[in-house]
């Protein structure tokens, strides 16, 4: 025998608590889901954002190189790209699968890297590109921001 295991309390149970079916209230309950409507406008704008931000990275991609001065650029707005695609999909299936403290979390980490890829690309206003892509993935991190707080 294990002298170190120790048996679980006694929880003691009040009757009042047992709930029967057709009788009173449940007895535990999830809360109301606040983005249990399928068209939420917090979610739909945060997808609309991620899509956007998404889309102005790939551009940055296509015009910056991959190395030198503008290799951190490259890096984030690859990094930005994956995750506002991950965030908007993940965000499409979120409602309808209850999983919307997954899709929280990981809103927050498409916000702080949104927000990294912005301020690298506000670095360098010389990439025509590079203005455009950084409001969009300001105003992907806002998005996700709003969700991944609510």
């Amino acid at each position: 025998v294990d002298s170190t295991h120790k048996p679980m309390p006694e929880y003691p149970l009040d009757a009042a608590e047992l709930v029967y079916p057709g009788e009173g209230d449940v007895l535990v309950h999830d809360p109301p889901d606040p983005f249990a409507v399928a068209e939420h406008p917090l979610r739909v704008a945060c997808m609309d954002a991620c899509a956007l931000g998404a889309e102005a990275c790939r551009r940055v991609l296509e015009a910056v190189p991959d190395a030198g001065a503008t290799a951190r650029v490259h890096a984030l707005c690859q990094a930005c790209a994956d995750i506002c695609t991950v965030t908007h999909d993940l965000l499409a299936r979120a409602w309808s699968e209850g999983t919307l403290p997954f899709a929280q979390a990981v809103c927050a980490l498409c916000a702080r890297t949104c927000r990294a890829c912005a301020g690298a690309c506000a670095a360098h206003p010389e990439v025509g590109v590079c203005g455009p892509g950084a409001d969009a993935a300001l105003a992907c991190a806002e998005a996700c921001e709003a969700v991944a707080r609510a």
